[in-house]
């Protein structure tokens, strides 16, 4: 899946393997040490049904010392 800030309305994803649209998808950037969330509603090509998706915005990054 994209980052939250490059997702735009009717994009067709391949979500878990199922073709989607987006319906609307919402970023919200963090600040500071909060990370920034994004909200996709996506309706399943396939089936018709829609889903949200909330998750982290920017993948993790993990540092070692």
């Amino acid at each position: 899946m994209r980052t939250g800030s490059e997702l735009r309305s009717r994009m067709i994803l391949r979500v878990d393997g199922t073709l989607c649209r987006v319906v609307s998808a919402d970023y919200h950037g963090g600040q500071g040490k909060m990370g920034g969330v994004m909200h996709a509603k996506l309706h399943d090509l396939r089936t018709g049904k829609e889903r949200e998706r909330r998750e982290a915005a920017e993948p993790h990054k993990t540092t070692e010392d």
